[in-house]
């Protein structure tokens, strides 16, 4: 994977807490701030069609330490969110949206710039899922594409049936950090020790070989092998009703397919700055 060029990173600096951008004619009375509760109503706005799932997460973002949520004001009204869920070594977009009436107008691009610039100073990529059709806005801003996800539903899963796969225990969270560094290539501790109490080991003669995490998004599988994964897959579906696996997993992906699961959705990891290592066949179930 070829090293990126950093985006710009508008100018002149911020004072704390607000991101100060430079403006086109087009564009002016612009600025980005950290979000409120207050603003909840004028960003559930932002996406109308899907405004409850987009408040549960800003709704988090807002009580997270390791998240931020910004917004860009423009006019005196909110015309877009950003979320930003900052990792160990990395950070990942969770929202990204500009009011459907104000796209196209550069306001997309400077929000972004204000997402980059919280993390120059760390040199941590930044990664996103994106919806294929617009991939060419993403691609303009120096995001280049690491993996194509399949989000799948409407199957007929079968009834898991190893004993190897046991609720998790406190003893067997350093094999999850270190399956998930293996997967990933990032350091996202902080997020797995949130939501790994409802979690599923997949344990053999004493050894952690996957990890379900049903309550991360849409759920999360790593495993070191296609039949553990495949068995963890067992145990979310019945509770899952959309699953998304790398389009490169070729065993998870056959799977679904196998249990007339129909593709409703693609979307594509993106990354801006040098990429972490991304192992898809150690995925079987994405959260996002």
């Amino acid at each position: 994977m070829p090293q990126l060029t950093k985006a710009p990173v508008p100018a002149p600096k911020a004072a704390a807490g607000v991101a100060v951008v430079q403006t086109t004619p087009t564009q002016m009375e612009t600025t980005i701030r950290p979000m409120h509760t207050a603003d909840l109503p004028a960003v559930a706005a932002l996406h109308p069609t899907a405004a409850a799932p987009l408040l549960a997460h800003v709704r988090w973002c807002l009580h997270t330490p390791y998240a931020t949520a910004l917004v860009l004001v423009h006019a005196n009204a909110i015309l877009g969110v950003a979320t930003v869920v900052r990792f160990g070594t990395s950070a990942q977009v969770g929202r990204f949206h500009i009011h459907p009436a104000h796209q196209r107008q550069g306001l997309g691009t400077l929000l972004w710039h204000a997402v980059v610039a919280q993390h120059t100073a760390q040199h941590m990529p930044i990664l996103l899922h994106c919806d294929p059709r617009i991939l060419a806005f993403w691609e303009r801003q120096g995001l280049v594409e690491q993996c194509a996800f399949s989000t799948y539903a409407n199957g007929l899963f079968t009834e898991a049936t190893r004993d190897e796969v046991a609720i998790m225990q406190p003893h067997h969270t350093l094999a999850l950090l270190r399956l998930d560094q293996r997967a990933t290539g990032e350091d996202r501790s902080m997020l797995l020790m949130e939501h790994h109490y409802a979690g599923q080991a997949y344990v053999e003669g004493g050894h952690v070989r996957g990890v379900l995490l049903p309550i991360l998004g849409n759920g999360y599988i790593v495993a070191d092998a296609p039949e553990v994964g495949l068995e963890l897959q067992r145990w979310l579906l019945p509770t899952q009703h959309r699953i998304a696996v790398p389009e490169l997993n070729t065993p998870a992906n056959e799977h679904l397919l196998d249990r007339d699961y129909d593709v409703v959705g693609t979307t594509v990891r993106i990354v801006w700055g040098t990429p972490p290592h991304f192992d898809p066949q150690l995925v079987f179930a994405w959260p996002w």
